[in-house]
């Protein structure tokens, strides 16, 4: 029995301007039985990155047959090619510029295909929005049963995001800020497992820009108003944020800063 499919669309778009409703309309077009979800349409021009960590914190709370189509693609009209990546989690529409890398890396058993095959492109294609004229007919088909496999050929190489790594030494760990939500948290490349690393969660503190944050919150409200805390938000990264207030602004932090989560001194 047919089954609508779910299909989520993470963009550099914005809401001006009317392209994320493009990409719909095309999808509709092809498949009427869809149901979309809006990850983001405000990913910052270009940032690939962002988008990827956008991506990678969000599409396993989605059923496992969801397609997520990403389009932030400053390579677009070049060269670069157009996958298509099958994974036990899910299917990813998107240019190979390393957005999907991080999910990749996580996925056992992937299988990643070139979109080459002009069936499943629109009739004409433009040179600056391959997100409406092959990404978006590619996802309908692929949502009405379009074999992967016809896509094109299975790649075994694909471009990967710079991700950075936390380093582990003697004692601490050494990260950085990789993100900043709408509320001014600072979220690390730091994991809450990696903390454990050094010791029980209650017992590093974390230093930031000469501040020192003496142990790990379990909730904002922990500290007063105003007060910085770093505490394991809710895709198990360290952040780093303010009660009522702003990280950033506190901080006159950015993305890049170093962090370091170390053992805390327990007063005895």
């Amino acid at each position: 029995m047919f089954r609508p499919r779910i299909i989520t669309l993470t963009t550099d778009f914005g809401q001006e301007g009317g392209f994320p409703s493009a990409l719909k309309g095309v999808i509709l077009s092809i498949n009427p039985h869809v149901y979309f979800v809006d990850i983001t349409h405000s990913i910052q021009p270009q940032d690939v990155f962002e988008a990827s960590f956008t991506l990678l914190v969000n599409y396993g709370y989605f059923p496992k047959n969801t397609i997520h189509v990403a389009v932030v693609d400053p390579g677009v009209g070049s060269e670069r090619k157009i996958l298509c990546a099958k994974t036990p989690r899910g299917i990813f529409v998107g240019p190979d510029n390393g957005l999907f890398s991080p999910i990749l890396e996580n996925e056992a058993n992937a299988a990643v295909y070139e979109i080459s095959n002009s069936k499943v492109f629109l009739p004409q294609i433009s040179r600056t929005f391959h997100g409406r004229d092959k990404m978006a007919p590619a996802a309908a088909h692929i949502s009405k049963g379009f074999p992967l496999e016809k896509l094109g050929p299975r790649l075994v190489d694909w471009k990967k995001l710079l991700w950075p790594k936390p380093i582990f030494e003697a004692g601490h760990i050494k990260g950085k800020v990789i993100s900043i939500d709408r509320f001014g948290n600072l979220i690390t490349n730091i994991t809450g497992d990696d903390t454990k690393r050094i010791d029980k969660v209650s017992q590093v503190a974390v230093r930031i820009k000469g501040r020192s944050i003496p142990r790990m919150a379990h909730f904002f409200s922990e500290v007063p108003p105003g007060e910085l805390l770093a505490i394991v938000g809710s895709s198990n990264f360290v952040e780093i944020a303010a009660n009522r207030s702003s990280a950033v602004r506190v901080l006159n932090a950015k993305v890049g800063e170093e962090v370091i989560i170390q053992k805390a001194e327990i007063s005895k």
